[in-house]
C-alpha cells in the first residue's frame, strides 16, 4: 500500500492537499473503493493559475471548471512570489501533511481504516463543548 501526498488546484492561486491511496481502500461501512482523503488544508501556489471552462465527455455534457497554469512568453508556467508569511504558511502545511501521510501509512499497515469513518463536524461539537 502506498501513500502519496498530492495537491489540486482550487481558487486565488491556492492547492488544497490531499492523500492519494493506491490500491484502493476499502471503506469499512459502505465497502466502497476510496482513493482519497481530502485532508482541509491548503497552501499557495508559486504559479499563477487561471480558471478554464470545458465540457464534460459524459453522456449529459455539462460545463466544468478547471485550473491551468498561466504561461510566460517562453511557454513556461509563471511564476509568482511568496512573501515570508505565505512561505512560512506552505512549509508548516506541507510538514503537518507529510505528518499526517505518515500516520495514515502505519495505520493501513495496521489494517486500521478508522480514518475513513470519522466524523469531524462531531468530534468538533465534541470538542467545543469542552
Amino acid at each position: 500500500m502506498k501513500v502519496t501526498l498530492r495537491t489540486k488546484p482550487i481558487q486565488d492561486s491556492k492547492l488544497r492537499l490531499y492523500l492519494d491511496f493506491y490500491p484502493p481502500i476499502t471503506h469499512p461501512l459502505t465497502g466502497k473503493a476510496t482513493r482519497r482523503e481530502f485532508l482541509s488544508l491548503y497552501v499557495f501556489s508559486e504559479t499563477e493559475l487561471t480558471e478554464e471552462k470545458y465540457m464534460s465527455e459524459s453522456e449529459v455534457p455539462k460545463e466544468l471548471i478547471r485550473f491551468v497554469p498561466v504561461l510566460d512568453s517562453k511557454q513556461q508556467p509563471k511564476k509568482i512570489r511568496l512573501n515570508q508569511l505565505q512561505r512560512q504558511h506552505n512549509k508548516e502545511t506541507y510538514e503537518l501533511a507529510e505528518n499526517i501521510k505518515a500516520q495514515r501509512q502505519l495505520q493501513i499497515q495496521a489494517k486500521d481504516y478508522g480514518f475513513l469513518t470519522v466524523d469531524r463536524q462531531a468530534d468538533f461539537l465534541k470538542y467545543f463543548k469542552v
